[in-house]
């Protein structure tokens, strides 16, 4: 998993922070649930920020209850614990999981590879016999095998390359919706969250994947900068600051329609303010990151619908 997608802490309100730690704990119990405690090693931010959006669409609220984590034993924390969006979550971060130690054997690693396999074998075994779940891991098989096609073919289109992933969260989120009515603009939202954690995965992985001669649709389309890794990033930055930046101000108009029912506060810290971070970081010379999304059309936290009182 990739881990692009977090809130970003000192914005955020204090009962939104510690509702964001009780999904993510929430999660990591319910992979403890599906597939045993090793694969509550594989617990991430995207899955969590998932079984948040797909909650926050259901009209029965997130139950809290009180868990002493045996990493953290001296004190109870509030965990979300009846959650069907976070089963759902948990299968969906294991499968993807799944393929990533897949993906890491065919490239040599052989040994991140097998480990990541041996963890949630368990997990994956429990997925396939659900009847949902199961569903999920044929749908997300299509997209990743075209992935993988253009990744041998060495495409030179980031938007071809990127598609594919962008399509697998679209199905996804489409998949795990409590509800079918807002399926257009939760399919939008899904596509153009893939579209920017494949384009981010991309620029973040420069360096690294010229070195090592790997496959990055920004390298095949640029191969002169694979002799020179430590400039490559620096070559590339303002050319991809504006496709993320202009991705960002396309998915934060569409969760705008999303008839979200409760947590839009955290949901909007995540998008506005989270993603922004992290784009910066790989992507920006500057500080003025946020106002260009802003003036492409991303409306402003005082603009933003607020939750109504209470979690």
């Amino acid at each position: 998993m990739f881990g692009y997608i977090k809130p970003f802490q000192p914005e955020l309100k204090f009962r939104e922070y510690h509702l964001f730690r009780a999904y993510y704990c929430g999660l990591c119990l319910a992979l403890a649930r599906l597939g045993g405690h090793l694969c509550r090693a594989t617990v991430s931010y995207d899955s969590t920020f998932l079984a948040i959006v797909l909650a926050s669409l259901a009209p029965d609220p997130e139950q809290l209850s009180p868990y002493r984590c045996p990493l953290h034993p001296l004190k109870p924390r509030p965990v979300v614990i009846t959650c069907p969006e976070l089963e759902y979550a948990a299968g969906v971060n294991l499968l993807l999981a799944h393929h990533s130690a897949l993906d890491a054997w065919q490239d040599g690693e052989r040994i991140k590879g097998l480990a990541g396999r041996f963890l949630i074998s368990r997990g994956i075994a429990s997925v396939r016999r659900h009847p949902r779940l199961s569903q999920i891991e044929a749908a997300i098989t299509g997209p990743l095998a075209e992935l993988a096609r253009l990744e041998l073919e060495q495409c030179s289109s980031l938007d071809r390359a990127a598609d594919p992933f962008a399509r697998l969260l679209a199905a996804i989120t489409l998949a795990g919706l409590p509800d079918p009515r807002p399926a257009p603009s939760a399919e939008r939202v899904g596509y153009l969250l893939g579209k920017w954690i494949y384009t981010i995965d991309a620029l973040a992985d420069l360096e690294r994947d010229a070195w090592r001669g790997s496959y990055n649709p920004l390298l095949a389309a640029h191969p002169q900068l694979r002799q020179e890794p430590g400039r490559v990033r620096e070559k590339m930055r303002e050319e991809m600051r504006f496709v993320l930046m202009q991705t960002l101000a396309d998915l934060a108009r569409a969760t705008e329609d999303l008839p979200l029912v409760r947590n839009r506060g955290l949901i909007s810290n995540i998008l506005y303010e989270g993603l922004h971070q992290v784009t910066q970081r790989y992507a920006s010379t500057g500080g003025h990151a946020c106002e260009s999304v802003r003036s492409s059309g991303c409306p402003r936290r005082s603009q933003r619908r607020e939750d109504p009182p209470g979690l």
